[in-house]
């Protein structure tokens, strides 16, 4: 419902994309968790993914620095926060063209 189609040129390097490295928090905790957004089927190739098929993937995937996701995660209504996008494959892709 949130999604907007860009070309891979035009996305900016501040939006967490599946293979997205990024730092966020949850609820009110300002505690930092850094995790790497993957599809399920990857999950054994990363010690810090998550799944994007996750309730905490899926309201990371698609925000931008700042924006932060509602959502019932563990059925409790919560927030999930990202901070910052720390590795995008589209960003890295460009710079190494």
């Amino acid at each position: 419902m949130r999604a907007t189609i860009v070309d891979e040129e035009q996305l900016p390097a501040t939006i967490a994309t599946i293979g997205s490295t990024v730092e966020f928090h949850e609820g009110g905790s300002e505690l930092k968790r850094v995790g790497t957004l993957v599809h399920l089927s990857d999950d054994a190739f990363y010690n810090n993914a998550i799944p994007v098929l996750t309730p905490v993937g899926a309201a990371l995937i698609g925000l931008s620095e700042g924006q932060i996701s509602y959502g019932a995660l563990g059925g409790r209504l919560s927030t999930i926060t990202l901070v910052k996008v720390l590795y995008q494959p589209e960003a890295n892709s460009r710079a190494q063209s």
